[in-house]
C-alpha cells in the first residue's frame, strides 16, 4: 500500500514509531517497510521491518520503532564510542 501524508519539515528522521491499535478481525498485517520521500531536501528513508505487527504472529507486538537502513545501533554506538548526546 502507498500513502501520501504531507506535514511541515522534521529535519532529519532517526527513527520512527508503527503502530495499530488491534481493532477489527484480522488486524494484524506484515510490514516489509516504510520509505519516507522527503520533497524539500529530495532525501529518501527507508525503514526496514520485514515483521508482522500482530497480536497472533511473530512475537505478537502491535507497535515497532524502526531506525533508517544503515543506522547503527545505539548498544554498538556506545561500544565503538560514537553515540552522541
Amino acid at each position: 500500500d502507498e500513502f501520501i501524508v504531507e506535514c511541515p519539515a522534521v529535519g532529519e528522521i532517526n527513527k520512527i514509531l508503527i503502530e495499530h491499535n488491534n481493532k477489527g478481525l484480522s488486524s494484524g498485517w506484515f510490514l516489509d517497510r516504510i520509505l519516507i520521500e522527503d520533497t524539500q531536501d529530495h532525501r529518501t528513508y527507508e525503514f526496514p521491518c520485514n515483521r508482522w505487527l500482530a497480536k497472533d504472529e511473530d512475537d505478537k507486538q502491535i507497535a515497532r520503532y524502526l531506525l533508517p537502513k544503515g543506522a547503527m545501533p545505539a548498544k554498538k554506538q556506545l561500544e565503538d564510542g560514537t553515540l552522541t548526546f
